[in-house]
């Protein structure tokens, strides 16, 4: 929008400014949605198909990070509309309980929804057994950073027991402790 002395457009072949953010979201709902900020420029009419290369790297960049694209038109963004992402994991850090952290953690990578119902009651009974000597009085204690190991791996088989929403008696039965 800058003018040069003469009063013309100081850069008449830019039509277009876009912004991509990966470190800021604009919360909507549940969604963290990650902006693309497109300032369409003065000289951006002359040009009428420079529209659509900008609606083509929307969708190709929304694409390639594997994210629904939702498109607003909103007349003016202000700096409230965005959240930091640092932000968010610094508040995340400092004000939830271990075990919470540990389960969003397990959302964001899920790796045991891979297994079948089998394989998940072999690996839940697997790892009661590696655990059960941290809480038996007089069994020989696995060392402190295995145990804490054993520990976040419980904590995201309980997240993926209640995802599937089966009865962890299924899951552990007392014939395999």
């Amino acid at each position: 929008m800058k003018k040069n002395d003469a009063g013309d457009i100081r850069y008449p072949h830019i039509q277009w400014a876009c912004v991509v953010s990966e470190t800021h979201y604009a919360p909507l709902g549940q969604l963290q949605a990650m902006p693309i900020i497109e300032i369409e420029g003065p000289t951006a009419v002359r040009y009428p198909g420079s529209s659509t290369v900008v609606d083509d790297l929307r969708d190709r960049w929304a694409k390639h990070c594997g994210h629904q694209l939702i498109v607003a038109n909103p007349k003016r963004v202000t700096d409230s509309a965005f959240r930091a992402f640092t932000a968010d994991r610094q508040d995340t850090a400092t004000n939830l309980q271990r075990d919470e952290l540990l389960r969003r953690e397990y959302r964001a990578d899920p790796y045991l929804a891979t297994l079948d119902a089998k394989a998940l009651q072999e690996y839940a009974v697997d790892l009661f057994h590696k655990l059960k000597p941290c809480f038996i009085k007089d069994l020989e204690k696995p060392a402190e950073d295995l145990a804490r190991a054993y520990r976040v791996q419980w904590t995201h088989l309980l997240e993926e027991v209640n995802r599937r929403g089966v009865d962890m008696r299924a899951v552990l039965p007392s014939d395999r402790l």
